[in-house]
């Protein structure tokens, strides 16, 4: 381990950047760290100093095989491509994460999410590429980047009031019955 005052240190499972005074962003595994089913840890200690647990870095966990992952309520932010490619048959997202990230969950084989009323933006293709059967976007969402649920197997889509605007292919090559579009959309790209 470092000492608390450099900008990066390690726990022996995950490795960490130091964001502010208190806080962090988990940047990845430790090579130790084989687990598959993963759970964010909300805190993380270094040298006697304790630190909240607040984003999930870009790459952080790109191409590592997981086949679950929690991540707790102190995160606010998950970065892009956090969790591309892995083999996740069950994502539980906490109740704090603000934003999700361009391709964050991108090419993995759960079939369903449940996206907190926290969350406000959706990156490009966030969800891409998985096999999804259903989703609602909470009303607290105003931002769905393009592709953000294309090549899933979705039959039905519920939208929340908050999003104006339905990017480029969001829902495109699904099996879609039902889809529930508000009042609050004033544009939906091809």
């Amino acid at each position: 381990m470092l000492s608390a005052q450099t900008l990066a240190f390690d726990d022996g499972r995950f490795r960490y950047t130091v964001t502010s005074g208190t806080t962090v962003g988990v940047t990845g595994a430790t090579r130790s760290n084989r687990d598959k089913d993963l759970v964010i840890p909300a805190t993380a200690s270094d040298d006697g100093t304790t630190y909240s647990v607040t984003s999930i870095g870009g790459y952080a966990f790109y191409v590592k095989a997981l086949t679950s992952v929690t991540i707790p309520d102190s995160v606010t932010s998950i970065g892009q491509n956090a969790f591309y490619n892995n083999d996740l048959t069950s994502v539980i997202i906490g109740n704090s994460v603000t934003s999700i990230g361009e391709s964050a969950f991108l090419g993995n084989t759960f079939t369903s999410v449940i996206i907190p009323d926290s969350v406000t933006s959706i990156g490009r293709a966030a969800f891409a590429g998985n096999f999804l059967t259903s989703v609602t976007i909470p009303d607290s969402v105003t931002t769905m980047g393009e592709y953000a649920f294309q090549y899933n197997a979705l039959t039905s889509v519920i939208i929340g009031n908050g999003v104006t605007t339905i990017g480029k292919r969001t829902f495109y090559n699904n099996d879609l019955t039902s889809v529930n579009i508000p009042d609050s959309v004033t544009s939906i790209g091809e």
